[in-house]
């Protein structure tokens, strides 16, 4: 059932946020029905910070923000302290809070930074209280377009990523306008998934909350920099020299751990392997491996 219609007091904010050279400038584009985006064909991405622009969608406005990528590495127009920078400050910017996620994604295999990207806005960011959708593009040879998110969607499921809908499109309309028809079909998904899954009530971040929000996303781009497993727990002797009291996996404090073997310092964190936490088992008590 679709959600109630966004307060006209406000302008509700979409979030799109995906790796680069997912289409993202291309995906606000093609809602807007002009060339509101700035849209590049280099590598690295031409989305420098988070930008936002007013779109018409079915008699109400929305603000509609193309985010920086978060991992385009040392050689990306953004760096990824300055990725999670420009994070901090498109929140700080949505002082009513973010309506809606859409996760835009190519229609690829699945690798580990859909998950990365997946985990930073909707479970740090948005600590789960915000719907999200996923955008597939790329899709314009698919035939139909739908048929790569049913031979894919198990894939995302197993690594923990849900959406409220999906819809699978391309936004390009090729050369000489050969994908034109599958163009405006994709317009329509878009606008159509927006429409039904934009909350009418925005997810806030605590203001007093935030420090702790802030601290979670940089510990999970070290994690992932690093590729620590997830039983490993991460202490940052520069605050405390106790890991028990600053241990945490994505939000869970870590209430009970047991350390096991030697301290190994992994760039300014020291790692412990840990047996339990959070009264869960973890699957094994092997030492994992730090290498």
């Amino acid at each position: 059932m679709p959600l109630p219609g966004p307060s006209p007091k406000f302008l509700p904010n979409v979030v799109m946020f995906g790796e680069t050279g997912t289409g993202k400038s291309s995906l606000v584009n093609m809602l807007a029905g002009r060339n509101i985006a700035g849209v590049s064909n280099r590598a690295v991405g031409g989305t420098f910070s988070s930008d936002s622009y007013e779109v018409f969608l079915n008699t109400i406005t929305y603000k509609i923000w193309d985010t920086a990528g978060l991992n385009e590495g040392i050689h990306g127009s953004v760096p990824a302290e300055i990725a999670l920078q420009n994070l901090r400050i498109l929140v700080g910017k949505m002082s009513e809070g973010i309506n809606l996620l859409v996760y835009c994604v190519r229609g690829t295999r699945f690798r580990e930074i859909l998950k990365f990207n997946y985990d930073m806005f909707y479970k740090i960011i948005c600590q789960g209280e915000v719907p999200i959708v996923i955008v597939v593009t790329g899709l314009e040879y698919e035939s139909p377009m739908d048929a790569w998110w049913e031979a894919n969607r198990a894939e995302f499921g197993k690594y923990g990523l849900a959406f409220q809908a999906c819809a699978c499109v391309t936004a390009t309309r090729g050369k000489d306008g050969m994908f034109d028809e599958e163009f405006e079909e994709s317009k329509k998904k878009v606008e159509q998934l927006i429409v039904k899954n934009c909350s009418e009530v925005p997810g806030k971040v605590d203001r007093q909350r935030w420090n702790q929000v802030v601290e979670k996303m940089q510990e999970y781009q070290d994690r992932y920099n690093m590729r620590v497993p997830e039983d490993v727990a991460l202490a940052d002797p520069r605050r405390t020299s106790n890991p028990l009291g600053r241990s945490s996996f994505l939000g869970l404090r870590a209430r009970a751990c047991v350390l096991v073997g030697a301290v190994v310092w992994v760039g300014a964190y020291a790692a412990y392997a840990v047996v339990s936490m959070c009264g869960y088992r973890v699957k094994s008590s092997k030492r994992p491996d730090l290498v």
